[in-house]
């Protein structure tokens, strides 16, 4: 399967309420500088009501693939070009999250990024998936949501949804 490549776009949409321990609150708004003003409010919203910490960054580049029992998704800000064994540096972000279903794991997702914080083994929630969105929280206690903006077409979004409701367990 080819990886499927997006144009980039800006959109920041948060959950309602989560825990949140104050760590990082200045950061997190002075981050959405280009967000609009109803996300802006949106964020500050969540952010006097509790959220958690957050991981945001937006992906020029998403592909979506299965081997198997074994299904992935990538989100990267530069290109992977054909090699992608490369390592990524720690200035390039990049999420991928995998899932297999070879062997029982109790239906924890991989989750592989730039930030160390956010990189294991995790039960997740979706939160959210547009075609300019993936957000979803990982079940523990501190960097918790994770947030990549992208911009698919139809036809791409068509087959990234597919692989993440597969990982994601989501019905539909």
């Amino acid at each position: 399967m080819s990886p499927l490549v997006a144009r980039p776009t800006c959109l920041w949409t948060l959950p309602a309420a989560l825990p949140y321990d104050d760590h990082g609150k200045d950061e997190a708004m002075q981050e959405i500088g280009t967000a609009c003003d109803e996300n802006r409010l949106s964020l500050h919203q969540s952010l006097s009501e509790g959220t958690s910490d957050l991981m945001r960054f937006h992906a020029k580049y998403v592909s979506a693939s299965e081997a198997g029992d074994y299904y992935q998704v990538s989100f990267d800000t530069e290109d992977p070009g054909e090699d992608s064994t490369d390592p990524r540096g720690p200035d390039r972000p990049y999420l991928i999250i995998q899932r297999q279903f070879e062997t029982p794991d109790g239906g924890r997702c991989h989750v592989e990024t730039h930030d160390h914080g956010y990189v294991g083994h995790f039960h997740v929630r979706l939160t959210n998936f547009t075609r300019t969105c993936l957000a979803f929280e990982i079940a523990r206690k501190r960097n918790t949501y994770v947030e990549v903006s992208c911009s698919l077409g139809a036809v791409e979004f068509k087959e990234v949804q597919r692989i993440v409701n597969i990982i994601f367990d989501q019905r539909g």
